[in-house]
């Protein structure tokens, strides 16, 4: 009677039946019960992948660029990214791109998402190892401050050091996601009616609670925001190198100038990941660049170069419409190494591309911010002295490419604005300036 009295009678008698008969109640069943996998056949998923993805628009064409990219079955794809459809599938027109993250929204990937993430992240960074890095080191420290410690006062420490280890680790308990199973991370930390917490990142692959099943709220929980940016989290770039781990705030600071940063390499057709501090031996050793490799050097006196390039094949003929980038090229200036880049993208055979300019900078967020570069395309020298100016900071090499194009730190003009500043119908011309920023005095 209590139970009716407090889920009410409609919800009790669903919850009764599936005490009494497990499948008494399907669709209760369904959402509170794990189902266990059927062992089915590769043609039976490839099958039921086929029908799925039929039913929400793909044709045979992009099952055929699924499959042959691994997804064989509606389980593999629901581990598929909405943001890496582009990246992954290039040829896929925008239409099918559009039913394919329709597809992935329609399924549910909690188990799935679970196992890979909690997997990724356990590997990579274990809570047991920061937790004994955590204890050994201030141990450390004081053995060495006092070489003959009070046996009662060292108990004593250790009684609060292992307390507040303990307040940390329930802590995260608290915040524990039941996706992913990591303790929700600030800014933004959702709750639904009953409560129950989901961090941001799981919260874009669910649709409702995945405990209780229920709509998210609108409330933020404001409690809970507040203790996760309490919460000491390792630095992002602890896999490279660096052991520290601050409160959310504190370590977005240190992160915008932490020294283990690792960054992309500027030539677009390397994938490799480098720190950003030994760029240039990447350059001469991977890519056999000279170590004269310098384009423009600039100083204090002369803090701008011009030059152009030639677009006759990129909008005069159908070859390599797809992905063009020209560069990069490398500037030096005040001491630091920077690259300008100039990338076309077509999203589909035959559709208007578009162009972006932007700098790269060797270093961190926070080197990024002492520069600010202009960039002017076209001028007096365009057909009809039309010029488009952008000015920004340099975009850190730890932003890539996919990056630069989603956010737009970048200059965007369209085919038919590049026709338009292009003279001669060849040579598109632009000028790079770039400066230091003067720190603000308080």
């Amino acid at each position: 009677m209590l139970i009716m009295t407090t889920l009410g009678f409609e919800y009790t008698s669903n919850l009764v039946d599936l005490l009494f008969a497990p499948h008494g109640s399907e669709p209760l069943h369904r959402s509170l019960v794990p189902q266990q996998p059927q062992n089915k056949t590769l043609q039976e998923r490839l099958k039921e992948l086929e029908n799925f993805c039929v039913s929400h628009g793909l044709n045979q064409d992009s099952l055929t660029i699924l499959n042959e990219a691994g997804f064989k079955s509606v389980s593999l794809l629901s581990l598929l990214l909405s943001s890496n459809i582009s990246r992954l599938f290039p040829t896929i027109s925008s239409q099918q791109k559009r039913f394919l993250e329709i597809c992935i929204s329609r399924l549910d990937p909690r188990p799935p998402y679970q196992m890979t993430v909690g997997l990724r992240r356990l590997l990579s960074s274990p809570l047991r190892n920061f937790l004994t890095t955590f204890h050994e080191e201030p141990n450390k420290k004081k053995e060495n401050r006092n070489p003959n410690p009070n046996p009662e006062q060292n108990t004593e420490l250790s009684d609060e050091l292992r307390s507040a280890l303990k307040l940390v680790e329930s802590s995260r308990k608290i915040l524990e996601c039941p996706v992913c199973y990591l303790a929700c991370p600030p800014p933004r930390i959702w709750q639904c009616n009953n409560g129950h917490l989901t961090c941001a990142p799981c919260h874009s692959h669910t649709r409702v609670c995945p405990l209780c099943r229920t709509q998210f709220s609108t409330v933020r929980p404001l409690a809970a925001e507040r203790l996760a940016s309490q919460l000491p989290t390792p630095c992002k770039n602890q896999q490279h190198g660096c052991t520290t781990s601050l409160p959310w705030a504190e370590r977005l600071e240190h992160e915008a100038v932490c020294d283990h940063a690792v960054g992309h390499c500027p030539v677009l057709s390397c994938t490799a990941m480098v720190p950003v501090n030994s760029i240039v031996e990447h350059l001469t050793s991977t890519h056999k660049w000279s170590e004269d490799f310098i384009h423009h050097k600039l100083d204090k006196e002369n803090t701008s170069f011009s030059s152009s390039i030639s677009t006759t094949t990129y909008l005069h003929s159908l070859q390599d419409q797809q992905n063009w980038w020209w560069g990069p090229q490398c500037i030096s200036f005040d001491n630091e190494l920077f690259f300008l880049l100039i990338s076309r993208r077509v999203e589909h055979l035959g559709e208007r591309g578009y162009f972006n300019f932007w700098v790269w900078v060797a270093g961190n967020k926070a080197g990024a911010s002492k520069y600010r570069y202009s960039i002017t395309v076209g001028g007096p020298s365009s057909l009809k002295g039309e010029e488009m100016k952008y000015s920004s900071e340099p975009v850190p090499l730890e932003v890539g490419l996919e990056a630069v194009r989603d956010e737009q730190t970048s200059l965007l003009l369209s085919d038919g604005a590049i026709r338009r500043m292009i003279r001669n119908g060849e040579r598109l011309y632009y000028n790079i300036s770039i400066e230091q920023v003067q720190e603000e005095k308080d």
